[in-house]
């Protein structure tokens, strides 16, 4: 997580005491299906951003997850 405001830290805080606690359930549901990529592909993405994470893009990204609806 990467919070860098006072209420989005409350809001990562509460939402981790929840879950502690067993009072907080998260399911994360998309409506879209991604696009069909090669492992090799989305393998040498993640290298690629892992040496150098300003190289991030919406374009590279769309290219991957495909177009949100």
């Amino acid at each position: 997580m990467g919070t860098v405001s006072v209420l989005g830290y409350t809001e990562e805080y509460r939402e981790r005491q929840l879950a502690a606690q067993g009072q907080l359930q998260l399911t994360l549901e998309g409506a879209t299906i991604p696009p069909v990529q090669a492992i090799q592909t989305i393998i040498q993405r993640i290298q690629l951003l892992q040496g150098n994470p300003n190289l991030e893009d919406d374009a590279g990204l769309q290219r991957i997850l495909g177009q949100s609806s």
